[in-house]
């Protein structure tokens, strides 16, 4: 169990509520027209089927790829090792089709020398390297700002773009993954190995019925670090992001969170684009810079 059974009950409807009232009722998406996937990225939208690009392929540099600091030899062996034996024990029970118990016995069996040997293998590794380079981490990036003037010049090429609005639907017990906010630092963020295989503990009760208490503790105390890909630069503060996170490989999948409800095109948005949006079926705003300040103004299109 992921908690203490009185504490779950104490405090499962007050999360529940925080964590509905913490996120936005909108977020928006801003699309360029000149992309070759702009008929795509409609589809997409409308049906809710969302296409999931990987951590690679964000515009910063910098983004998801954090600093990295080993822990002591002993922690990893206590700590870290429980970790990754249940997630080989996992694939083997997957390939097998048995039991979990089966597959971790014939997993301590035949691989635990293996394991062992490449796990410390792993450890002294230089720590300057990614730690993450091999993770599936998915990215869908939204906004709670559809006027930032900055953005409709970056993203949607001046006024030629558009831009998606999401209605989000809140999954008040985790049922779906819903979207986080980023946080904006001047400090580079660090992880150590809790960070690392920390998803699988946070993210899982297959991991924590089959660790120890203590374990589960130690990862608890460095929750914290699970936080490390929504954490930015402040120079990006002024796209005040929100992230749909998944631990995945590219690709599209149905986002119980995110409800299409209607589309914002710029001003200068072709004729052949604009027919396109509209055949979508969903109401249509049109953007354009405001007149007597800086910024965006929004109104129904003509």
């Amino acid at each position: 169990m992921d908690f203490p059974h009185k504490e779950y009950n104490r405090s499962i409807g007050a999360y529940a509520k925080k964590r509905a009232a913490s996120v936005p009722k909108e977020l928006f998406r801003y699309r360029s027209c000149d992309s070759p996937f702009f008929k795509e990225e409609l589809v997409e939208f409308v049906s809710g089927n969302i296409y999931f690009p990987s951590r690679n392929t964000l515009n910063d540099p910098h983004d998801c790829k954090p600093n990295f600091r080993r822990n002591s030899l002993q922690d990893f062996k206590k700590y870290i090792m429980p970790v990754s034996e249940i997630e080989y024990s996992l694939k083997i029970m997957d390939e097998l089709e048995c039991s979990f118990s089966q597959a971790r016995k014939l997993f301590r069996s035949r691989s635990r020398k293996w394991h062992e040997s490449f796990m410390l293998k792993l450890y002294k590794k230089d720590s300057k390297r990614d730690p993450i380079a091999g993770e599936n981490l998915c990215i869908v990036s939204l906004t709670s700002q559809p006027t930032n003037d900055v953005m409709w010049s970056t993203y949607c090429n001046r006024f030629t773009g558009y831009v998606q609005a999401f209605e989000i639907i809140p999954s008040l017990f985790g049922v779906w993954p819903e979207p986080s906010k980023v946080e904006y630092s001047d400090e580079k963020v660090t992880i150590d190995y809790f960070g690392l295989y920390g998803h699988y503990v946070w993210g899982s009760s297959l991991f924590t019925q089959h660790l120890k208490p203590h374990v589960i503790k130690k990862f608890r105390d460095n929750m914290h670090q699970k936080m490390w890909m929504l954490q930015k630069s402040q120079r990006w503060a002024y796209e005040e992001e929100y992230r749909v996170v998944c631990y995945t490989s590219p690709g599209y999948s149905y986002q119980h969170c995110l409800r299409p409800s209607y589309i914002i095109v710029g001003s200068d948005t072709k004729s052949e684009h604009l027919k396109e949006i509209k055949s979508v079926g969903l109401p249509i705003y049109e953007a354009r810079p405001a007149v007597k300040e800086y910024g965006v103004e929004i109104r129904p299109l003509d």
